[in-house]
């Protein structure tokens, strides 16, 4: 019977202990810093912008080039239909290409692998859809994710970025992935 009481106890102990963790977790996500509507940080040289899920993000980054904001305010089917098969480039440095349209930074994340250099031809536009998680930009609209056929360039990139072990990425069966909005540009 004394063995029966410590298993109740230390069951108990962790039922609640997952329970706290789950209010926490759930309160940090709530807090007025984690809204859905980005917040902006005034750095002394720089001005940075953090996302919902807490990610910091350039000032170059969140402005969307001319180019595509009309196309972006478009629902995702519109989107598609007036970029299917465009080619589009890397605006930025070390854009990270993922497995899936939405952010996750996690001990299993969904980062593919990253492009390096500023005007990369990444591939052309398959398919544009909008963020999983529902996570907004500065203007308060959804983000929109660019499902791309890679390009010749961009595979020898991300995979030059890989170990030889992890290199998913082929010429010969290209995998598509997602860039977001704020991380590519339709012009060279």
């Amino acid at each position: 019977m004394n063995n029966d009481k410590k298993l109740y106890l230390y069951s108990g102990l962790a039922i609640v202990g997952a329970l706290i963790s789950y209010v926490a977790i759930v309160y940090v996500r709530k807090t007025p810093n984690n809204l859905d509507n980005a917040a902006e940080i005034k750095d002394a040289e720089t001005t940075v912008s953090v996302t919902s899920t807490g990610e910091v993000i350039d000032k170059a980054q969140s402005t969307v080039p001319l180019s595509l904001i009309e196309i972006l305010k478009k629902t995702s089917a519109q989107a598609t239909t007036s970029l299917i098969n465009k080619p589009i480039y890397t605006k930025l440095d070390d854009v990270k290409v993922r497995y899936s349209n939405y952010v996750n930074n996690g001990f299993i994340s969904n980062i593919a692998s990253s492009l390096t250099n500023t005007g990369t031809l990444i591939g052309n536009v398959v398919q544009v859809v909008e963020d999983k998680g529902k996570l907004k930009n500065n203007d308060g609209r959804i983000y929109k994710w660019f499902k791309i056929k890679p390009s010749i360039v961009a595979i020898e990139d991300m995979n030059r970025n890989k170990s030889f072990l992890t290199h998913v990425f082929s010429a010969n069966l290209p995998i598509p992935f997602f860039v977001r909005e704020d991380t590519i540009k339709l012009e060279k």
